[in-house]
């Protein structure tokens, strides 16, 4: 149940699961590495797919970083849009946080979504073609975990909001349980750099963390979405300077 409640929540998968308490939301938190998990595979099969069928690399980089923004419905897209809009308003922190509710889209927020997105088809488009898959489902998993680890180890900066039961009920064993299935997924993939990814990941997360805490006294749930966002293109970046010694060459 809880693995298809963070379905639910980090997807457009229509599961139409209703009814169920802040507690078992906060319980799925836990699974969200899982989730990453079945994003990843989705899109790992449609790049195995579409290279079968003779698409250019850069052709499939660019269709396989759209269809991750439609699996996700965007959500983590608009809330870096909107962390970018409150970050360069130069206002008070309740102004920030007031701005980052407004459904309303900037020009620094439309320039972070484009910027987001050709940097994903850029660092995607040279990895070989062996390193992909790996890249895709990792990629997934570890920037999920980071959502995770981000609730745990910052202060919420509202008193109510979409990420607020994830906040207020959560317990430790969902950090733990999910930095278990991030690592051991990772370790799959990647052997030790997996195991060295996820390291750079809580480093880049904690960081971005504290960012948003000085400029907002917390995060929120568009930080947490700018951060998942954030940890994705790390994760490539990461990927693209390590195949070299740990996977495979790249042409």
């Amino acid at each position: 149940m809880s693995l298809l409640i963070a379905l639910q929540f980090l997807t457009i998968i229509p599961l139409k699961l209703k009814n169920y308490s802040g507690a078992r939301m906060a319980s799925s938190a836990a699974y969200f590495p899982l989730a990453g998990l079945v994003i990843g595979l989705l899109l790992a099969g449609a790049e195995a797919a579409f290279s079968f069928l003779g698409f250019p690399a850069l052709s499939v980089a660019v269709i396989i970083t759209l269809m991750l923004a439609l699996v996700t419905g965007g959500m983590h897209l608009d809330g870096l849009a909107d962390t970018a809009d409150a970050l360069m308003s130069n206002k008070s922190k309740k102004d920030m946080l007031a701005i980052m509710r407004d459904p309303a889209c900037g020009a620094l927020g439309s320039f972070s979504i484009t910027s987001a997105l050709l940097l994903k088809i850029a660092l995607l488009f040279p990895l070989g073609s062996c390193v992909k898959a790996p890249a895709l489902v990792s990629m997934c998993v570890v920037s999920r975990w980071s959502a995770v680890f981000q609730m745990y180890a910052f202060p919420y900066a509202r008193e109510e909001g979409k990420a607020s039961p994830f906040i207020k009920e959560g317990k430790p064993r969902y950090l733990i349980v999910a930095t278990l299935c991030a690592g051991i997924i990772l370790f799959f993939l990647l052997k030790f750099a997996g195991l060295a990814l996820l390291a750079f990941i809580c480093l880049a997360a904690y960081l971005q963390g504290r960012f948003a805490r000085r400029l907002f006294g917390g995060i929120t749930g568009d930080t947490i979405g700018a951060c998942i966002e954030l940890c994705e293109i790390a994760t490539l970046l990461y990927l693209n300077i390590t195949t070299r010694s740990f996977l495979c060459v790249i042409p």
